[in-house]
């Protein structure tokens, strides 16, 4: 027989899933990004959908309205292994993803305590510039819908999770983006407005105030002036009746 008759050769379907596997690895298993890119502040913006990671007195979330505050930017830290730390600028939380769980649950930002694995992230570069983010403990990766898509719209899915769109994020340097520095400068002069509004309204308050005080001292002098002009009336009186009797 042929030396080569007893090797095995797959089917066109095994091809196919093959093939499927590694043009979906060429998407997800790049090489992590050089930790040197990322020195300012950054938002986290889906690539599909637009919405921002957010983590805020309201909690962990992510959406694509509203103006850009610190609590939608994040510091990206180097650590080991070419990974990073997600940190938020407002309140120091840090982006982490359990490995048992799926979607939100057990996705969440905490302040607290040392960076573990799990709180770790391989930035995975893109063809359009965005990134996939994949957690160094669990392999799950960060992804959004769209808002209105469902409840369960933004977490952290298992690896097999099929790759989408939803899956890629854009990090955006709000430091150094010409775009950003614009927004950041307008929500500056829009709050500024905001606080002069407030200021002159005040102002007014004050004048209103100020004009029922001396409206009501007006009446006031006015009340004492009749009655200064009714005692002298009762006093002329008093006067002409004892003229009379004398």
């Amino acid at each position: 027989a042929a030396p080569w008759a007893s090797l095995h050769v797959p089917s066109m379907a095994a091809l196919w899933r093959w093939t499927a596997a590694v043009v979906s690895c060429s998407a997800l298993c790049g090489f992590a990004v050089s930790q040197k890119l990322f020195d300012g502040r950054y938002t986290i913006m889906n690539a599909a959908n637009g919405r921002r990671i957010v983590s805020s007195s309201r909690g962990f979330h992510a959406t694509a309205h509203g103006p850009i505050t610190e609590e939608h930017m994040w510091t990206v830290l180097a650590q080991d292994n070419e990974s990073h730390s997600l940190v938020n600028v407002a309140n120091g939380g840090r982006i982490l993803a359990q490995g048992s769980s799926a979607w939100d649950k057990g996705f969440f930002a905490i302040s607290q305590g040392p960076v573990y694995q799990d709180q770790k992230w391989q930035l995975i570069p893109q063809a359009d510039g965005s990134f996939a983010i994949s957690n160094v403990k669990s392999g799950r990766r960060i992804w959004a819908l769209k808002e209105e898509v469902r409840a369960a719209n933004f977490g952290a899915v298992s690896p097999e999770t099929p790759v989408d769109e939803g899956h890629t994020w854009y990090f955006i340097n709000q430091d150094k983006d010409e775009g950003a520095r614009l927004r950041q400068e307008l929500h500056a002069e829009s709050r500024s407005k905001q606080l002069l509004a407030i200021e002159l309204q005040e102002r007014d308050r004050q004048i209103q105030q100020l004009s029922a005080q001396i409206v009501a001292h007006a009446a006031e002098r006015a009340a004492q002036s009749n009655e200064t002009d009714r005692l002298t009336a009762e006093l002329e009186l008093v006067r002409s009746e004892l003229h009379v009797q004398e």
